[in-house]
């Protein structure tokens, strides 16, 4: 999955600027930690899977994860 801006999803990666970077190293919160993308907008906006240990059982969800500018927090999601 490709984008206008040249940026690639592939997995839990992500590449943009001329570097792989894993999406996993990006705060999700409260423990949740990237799956796999399924796809990135023109606006950088990924939609992909996320998941969570909870009791010793993977919970899986579906989750948007918005850029944020510079100034701003680290990266969103939306669960």
């Amino acid at each position: 999955m490709i984008n206008n801006s040249g940026q690639i999803v592939l997995g839990d990666f992500i590449y943009q600027n001329g570097v792989w970077q894993d999406i996993n190293d990006l705060d999700l919160g409260d423990g949740w930690k990237f799956s796999e993308a399924i796809g990135i907008n023109n606006q950088g906006a990924i939609i992909g899977t996320v998941f969570k240990a909870i009791n010793g059982l993977n919970l899986y969800r579906s989750a948007l994860l918005t850029p944020m500018k510079p100034s701003q927090q680290p990266a969103s999601r939306t669960p």
